[in-house]
């Protein structure tokens, strides 16, 4: 019974560029839903074009679970693209997270057609 309530933990032990030497992540499905909204991102190298990145995220579903896995699957994508992530890493992640959120409503229309949303704590980690 206990192990019904857990999901999407994540554990590595593997040596990173970045002086990190282990990661893990863990999500509680709570006590009044059946099901868990959550979503967790661990991208140890965003990228070949930015293996020095590290980025680490926990998108907390509201009223349902797509927005959520939406955030989770393109982010990475997102963050990568952006022209000043090395020299403005802030305005980066604002940008990213915009684009995140109209690239959802647009495609939210015609192919999603999900009513959730999603609130968002990540963490990006330079090894310079």
């Amino acid at each position: 019974m206990a192990q019904d309530l857990f999901f999407g933990s994540q554990v590595s032990e593997q040596a990173l560029s970045l002086n990190l030497r282990a990661y893990a992540a863990h999500s509680f499905r709570g006590a009044v839903k059946p099901f868990n909204e959550d979503r967790i991102l661990i991208a140890p190298r965003l990228s070949n074009e930015h293996p020095d990145i590290s980025v680490f995220a926990v998108f907390d579903g509201h009223g349902g679970h797509g927005c959520a896995e939406y955030l989770k699957e393109t982010m990475p994508r997102l963050i990568d693209k952006q022209e000043c992530l090395k020299s403005q890493p802030e305005l980066a992640l604002k940008n990213a997270f915009r684009e995140a959120e109209e690239e959802f409503m647009r495609k939210n229309e015609v192919v999603i057609k999900d009513r959730s949303g999603s609130c968002a704590c990540l963490v990006m980690v330079r090894g310079d």
